[in-house]
């Protein structure tokens, strides 16, 4: 049998780099994760913003979910839009999607709302909103979203509306089934998509892809 000189310098030193490689690549993942964790937790903890109601020239609603059309139909009937009408984006024409329009059902008439018919995230949302803003000499708004959606929706409608002289309040009209998302399954795992949804729209990615609301 032939003997081969074993070289325990030159092992350790390979044992080492290998030691050393894995660590980095351990210490990486774990610096990753936890970054990760403070982010999802920093976002789900500012999800909602709710703003005290003042009267204001409309009232706007980023549609996707029945009970943004139920609390904007209860602060029109309260006076809180001057013109009397509301802005929906987008206005939903399928009949099978009609449930997320409670509109008919309160009581509102085709008067009542300004219709935008492009919007496809809330992006989008915020874009031909304030353009029907400025289209009907609008200066201020409120905007009712679900409250696990409100701070993406500040984000988008305070990015767009840079530079110019508007107001916005933010009012959350609850989760799902009217109760605050964290009390639901649904609301739940609708906030857990936020996460993704917030990251991806701070890093600008709504400028090159659709980042569809799913019902949100």
């Amino acid at each position: 049998m032939a003997n081969y000189p074993f070289d325990k310098e030159r092992s350790l030193l390979k044992t080492d780099e290998s030691t050393r490689i894995t660590m980095l690549l351990l210490n990486t993942f774990l610096i990753v994760t936890a970054v990760a964790l403070v982010i999802s937790f920093y976002i789900l903890a500012n999800l909602e913003i709710n703003e005290e109601p003042a009267v204001s020239d409309i009232i706007i609603v980023p549609e996707g979910a029945p009970e943004r059309g139920i609390k904007a139909s209860e602060l029109l009937d309260e006076g809180y839009s001057e013109s009397g009408k509301i802005i929906v984006s987008p206005l939903l024409v399928d009949a099978e999607l009609l449930h997320l329009q409670p509109y008919g059902e309160l009581g509102m008439m085709d008067d009542d709302i300004l219709a935008d018919y492009q919007a496809t995230s809330t992006w989008t949302n915020a874009v031909f909103s304030i353009a029907l803003m400025e289209e009907n000499g609008y200066d201020s708004a409120i905007v009712v979203s679900s409250d696990y959606h409100m701070n993406r929706v500040k984000y988008s409608f305070e990015k767009a509306a840079k530079g110019k002289d508007l107001t916005f309040i933010y009012v959350s009209a609850g989760g799902p089934y009217g109760l605050p998302w964290i009390e639901t399954q649904l609301g739940r795992r609708l906030a857990q998509y936020e996460i993704f949804k917030t990251v991806g729209y701070w890093l600008g990615l709504y400028n090159f892809i659709d980042i569809g609301e799913g019902g949100s």
